[in-house]
């Protein structure tokens, strides 16, 4: 929508990959198999191990063509896109983002050896700038008058976290959590009119598969959540541009 900025795109994978390493032979499968999709082994990252209580070295792709970074940690692999403005990234969308992750964990699987037992998916943006009438409104669709305690001053910051969960039938078949988190923010940010400085309200989408609980890491498993993520973020980010603008 018109004055909204998206700050980021991530989807994050977890299991055990110790055992990627960026040594010699796995850059040069990474070189040999990701360049056709744009992605490259990219600028050096590291994470402490708990084996050893050292930083270790951990690898890394980037693209050449979107901006995307895959950062393989040893519990979690993280796929992100920062589509702000003057960025790699700028023109991704949410559904080239989520098509561009299930090539390259497509072809991790295969190359890598990755197999993965729970997935999250998650998106970020300030919405246009709002006036405090405006922020009067819409605080009241969120808290009753009586929650409000101080009516006469002007409420600087505010916090609302709703999670419901959804039951998904096979291949996952198992609740998904379904959370938003919206928040009052001051945001100081640069475009192409210059610096910027405003109100707003700070949307997060965060749709996630229970810590406690297990999926198949299959390619059917992950196309339903990924499919059914991008839906559920849509029907959320239309909710909450209705209660907020209208």
């Amino acid at each position: 929508m018109k004055g909204e900025t998206n700050l980021k795109y991530q989807i994050s994978i977890f299991g055990d990959f110790s055992h990627i390493s960026p040594n010699e032979d796995t850059l040069k499968l990474c070189i040999e198999n990701f360049f056709s999709i744009g992605m490259l082994p990219g600028s050096s990252i590291q994470e402490v191990d708990a084996r050893t209580n050292r930083l270790e070295p951990r690898l890394s792709l980037q693209s050449i063509k979107n901006g995307v970074v895959a950062n393989f940690l040893n519990g979690r692999i993280d796929f992100i896109a920062i589509p702000i403005s003057g960025s790699p990234a700028a023109a991704l969308t949410v559904k080239d983002f989520v098509l561009h992750v299930s090539n390259v964990l497509r072809i991790a699987s295969d190359v890598l050896g990755v197999v993965y037992n729970r997935i999250g998916f998650v998106t970020e943006k300030f919405l246009r700038e709002l006036s405090i009438d405006e922020f009067t409104r819409v605080r009241g669709k969120f808290f009753k008058d009586e929650a409000v305690l101080f009516p006469e001053l002007d409420n600087n910051e505010w916090h609302v976290r709703m999670c419901s969960v959804d039951d998904l039938e096979a291949p996952l078949s198992q609740g998904v959590n379904v959370t938003y988190n919206l928040a009052r923010a001051h945001v100081q940010i640069a475009d192409q009119s210059g610096q910027r400085e405003f109100d707003t309200v700070h949307l997060v989408v965060d749709i996630n598969t229970p810590a406690d609980k297990r999926i198949n890491g299959s390619a059917e498993s992950l196309e339903q959540f990924l499919q059914f993520a991008q839906e559920k973020e849509v029907v959320i980010q239309s909710k909450i541009g209705s209660m907020v603008y209208e």
